[in-house]
């Protein structure tokens, strides 16, 4: 039944094209669900766009736009002169939807018919597509800022065809906008928010490109960085005054302040991506601004809010969300995505301040939410961690002869080895089930050519630095390097912290007792007398000049 009403309409376009408007409104309802007769019948409805296109009282009427992203969204494979005409329907329409913008529909279904246009012609090299969808992604874009407040919550199929083309805007049409986009991140519509999100995302990632220092080939950069020198201009004052507005986290409540609560979870998501494209120093100056926020671990504790610890237990770590641009599954409630942006944000935390969870988890008053957030981390967030982790240890190579890592994957242990000279050390690191709420167990399995004082000072040396080091075991494994190669350069622990290299600044020691002689870090002094109340050293307790 359904193939004769078919054929009957393609024939009544076929013999009267002003009527062909009507047939092509029932042809896009009965093919939304046929797909063998979509796939055979694909030819004849496509010879027809051309004719289509002529008649200009039916040109790119909603029915039009219905069938061909009907087309496309049932994987009908086309040929390039298809597309053509496909194309320049796209084209037609947007300029009929940019004269009229009342024309929702007609808007909407032009912005879902360029973003698969869009995709088609992203491996393709045309220059009349660039020219057609720069001029596109501009005008959208200027109404994206202009017209976001007045759009209603209702129109909700074009506010996803909206947010999934502006994401796709080039970087110069972005850069120097973002207090407009930060507006829109706090504004009341989720597809909104999260297209602004992947805005204010690319522009941190490619506004920092080749800033960014790896750990794993190059030594500490020492400062003298102290509490009172952090330097974290270079984010945004609208992303600070979100994540440290007190009162969202006491009135955390998603069902009345939905979208305040999306706009600091995006907002905490930014900030940690500011980690991947920082040098050490700007790390350090950002790890130690969070430490001092009073709203991390309220915003750790929100999140387990919405993370549905039950319905995850039993998931692996390849089912954690990738990105928050992923969780745009159209059967999951706003409520569901939600969740799923909470889960991201937990596993960001986790790989990028491990000790800072830790104090927070430990501080933990609620028993029965301690112990579902140690069996969430156990069940979905340590084993993508340590995957992560072994990997980038057995893609280490050193550069040094004397200096080896090795990772079990089986067992979770990782073996790191330092020969030098007569001195022979062999540590063995174990990564706990819930790492890391539970620290790292450490090891010596080998000890040759050092004495015993040493010796002692050196683990707790590394304690230390397992216990407060943010960043990866393999970070924590090379600072421990690094800590040896200077102190046989002649460089002696400092009696504080009992490390060489400041475990936040990646400073020497070089503040000396006049009287003892000893050395000191001046971020460590800093604390000890901000703490003690008093300039004494804290070794022979003479005053400190």
């Amino acid at each position: 039944r359904v193939r004769g009403i078919l054929n009957y309409l393609l024939n009544q376009i076929n013999v009267n094209l002003v009527n062909c408007a009507f047939c092509l409104d029932i042809l896009a309802l009965l093919l939304s669900d046929q797909k063998p007769l979509l796939n055979r019948h694909n030819q004849q409805l496509l010879s027809l766009l051309p004719s289509i296109l002529v008649p200009k009282s039916v040109l790119y009427d909603d029915a039009v736009l219905r069938l061909v992203i009907q087309l496309l969204v049932n994987d009908v494979h086309l040929t390039d002169k298809q597309w053509e005409v496909i194309y320049l329907i796209s084209n037609k329409a947007f300029t009929l939807s940019l004269d009229d913008p009342k024309n929702w529909k007609i808007y909407s279904d032009a912005l879902l018919l360029f973003s698969i246009l869009a995709n088609y012609f992203s491996d393709k090299t045309d220059t009349k597509w660039n020219q057609f969808s720069l001029s596109v992604l501009k005008n959208v874009f200027s109404e994206y800022l202009r017209e976001w407040k007045s759009i209603s919550i209702s129109k909700y199929t074009l506010l996803r065809n909206l947010s999934r083309v502006i994401r796709s805007v080039p970087l110069p049409l972005i850069d120097n906008k973002h207090e407009d986009i930060y507006n829109v991140v706090s504004c009341s519509h989720m597809e909104m928010q999260l297209s602004a999100y992947v805005l204010l995302k690319r522009l941190i990632y490619e506004r920092n490109q080749g800033t960014q220092t790896s750990s794993a080939s190059k030594k500490p950069s020492p400062t003298e960085t102290t509490e009172e020198s952090i330097d974290v201009s270079f984010v945004h004052s609208n992303l600070k005054s979100i994540v440290e507005n007190q009162l969202v986290y006491r009135n955390w409540n998603i069902v009345e302040n939905f979208n305040q609560c999306l706009s600091t979870l995006l907002c905490w998501s930014l900030l940690f991506e500011y980690f991947g494209t920082k040098n050490s120093k700007e790390k350090t100056d950002l790890g130690s601004y969070i430490r001092n926020l009073n709203t991390f671990g309220e915003q750790m504790t929100c999140l387990f809010v919405s993370i549905d610890t039950e319905k995850n237990s039993a998931l692996d770590e390849h089912k954690l969300p990738k990105d928050i641009e992923s969780i745009d599954d159209p059967d999951l409630s706003p409520e569901e995505r939600f969740g799923r942006i909470s889960e991201f944000v937990y596993l960001k935390a986790v790989a990028t301040l491990p000790s800072l969870v830790r104090v927070w988890w430990g501080d933990v008053k609620d028993k029965h939410l301690k112990q579902l957030i140690d069996k969430y981390t156990a069940d979905c967030v340590t084993p993508a961690l340590i995957n992560s982790e072994l990997a980038n240890l057995n893609q280490y190579r050193s550069p040094d002869k004397y200096f080896n890592l090795k990772a079990n994957v089986k067992t979770k242990e990782v073996a790191a080895t330092y020969e030098k000279d007569e001195v022979k050390l062999t540590i063995v690191l174990s990564i706990p089930s819930s790492y890391p709420l539970k620290l790292v167990q450490l090891e010596y399995t080998h000890r040759m050519g050092v004495g015993e004082q040493t010796w002692r000072k050196w683990q707790l040396s590394m304690k230390t630095l397992l216990m407060t080091q943010d960043g990866t075991v393999l970070d924590a494994l090379l600072l421990w390097k690094h800590n040896l190669d200077k102190h046989f350069e002649g460089v002696e622990l400092c009696p504080i912290c009992y490390s060489i290299f400041h475990t936040s600044n990646y400073s020497i020691p070089n503040m000396a007792c006049k009287t003892c002689r000893n050395k000191y870090h001046a971020a460590c002094l800093y604390k000890w007398f901000s703490t003690s109340k008093k300039n004494l050293c804290p070794l022979c307790k003479t005053p400190f000049n």
